[in-house]
């Protein structure tokens, strides 16, 4: 943490002794204060008029664990070593590994934490992922609680300290056939477009459907219309190409230094047709 304090105005860097200890912390240095994970976001972007530090990689929410059947993962967790774990591995096809090894660098991917890669809010390949897996998110604030991590992103976070201690993956999704891509310049740069896809299959005919599309810039939302439009149909081309249609229709792109709206656009029909075929198990889209 040495460079980024350096170039920030950091005064304190404080390890809190338990989640509480934590918050009131934060809370004695309402508005100056910043929870750290991993610190690599805080590296890159010093936050300015930020004083202190409270540094959250002693507390025990380092983990991934089975309870009842589905998978809990620490807020400290790395990105490494959730992409290592053998749960995480046969959960949903292994989609979530698929994700995170597309994720930066190795070495970004050994510091960033679960928790902290969720707190930023913002620039992600995992949300999508976890967004078709109905991830949940436990957090302390004035009380404990779990919110589905749709209501988590959309909701303001400024308005009292957080601190976030797991996210959940529901036990109903460990058998989900699923699919992860996404478009970068570089391996290493953030995406251009992602898309993930969960199916519930019950022999060819779609039971359930859940498929996000992320980085439009905007960070990855499900999208209804394209769900609604897989249920109850074979999974085949003319379903995937119905898909295709409306998430082109749909989904709303943007401008930004990595791309442009019309060309985001034309991604969003190559990574729903891909991600739908991935899901299913079709070697020949594979990206």
């Amino acid at each position: 943490m040495e460079p980024l304090l350096a170039r920030s105005n950091v005064q304190h860097y404080l390890w809190p002794r338990d989640v509480r200890d934590a918050l009131e912390l934060l809370a004695q240095h309402a508005g100056t204060a910043r929870l750290v994970g991993g610190g690599t976001d805080l590296a890159l972007h010093p936050p300015a008029g930020v004083t202190t530090l409270v540094d959250l990689s002693r507390l025990p929410m380092a983990y991934v664990t089975d309870r009842g059947g589905d998978v809990v993962i620490g807020a400290t967790t790395t990105l490494t070593a959730m992409a290592t774990n053998p749960l995480l591995a046969g959960f949903a096809g292994g989609v979530l590994p698929t994700a995170l090894g597309q994720i930066g660098s190795p070495a970004l991917r050994n510091l960033a934490t679960i928790g902290g890669h969720l707190a930023r809010g913002r620039l992600s390949d995992l949300v999508p992922v976890l967004l078709v897996l109905d991830a949940v998110v436990h957090v302390v604030d004035d009380r404990e609680h779990t919110v589905p991590l749709v209501e988590f992103l959309a909701s303001p976070r400024d308005d009292r300290p957080t601190v976030i201690t797991e996210v959940v993956l529901p036990a109903a999704r460990r058998d989900a056939a699923s699919g992860f891509v996404r478009f970068s310049r570089t391996g290493y740069d953030f995406a251009m477009l992602n898309c993930a896809a969960s199916l519930d299959v019950d022999g060819a005919r779609i039971v359930a459907a859940r498929l996000a599309v992320g980085e439009t810039p905007a960070l990855a939302q499900r999208v209804a219309e394209v769900e609604d439009a897989l249920i109850g149909h074979s999974i085949d081309d003319g379903c995937i190409a119905e898909a295709v249609h409306i998430a082109r229709r749909v989904v709303v792109t943007g401008d930004d230094q990595r791309a442009s709206a019309g060309y985001r656009t034309q991604l969003v029909e190559v990574a729903v047709r891909r991600c739908l075929h991935l899901a299913v198990g079709d070697p020949e889209v594979a990206p």
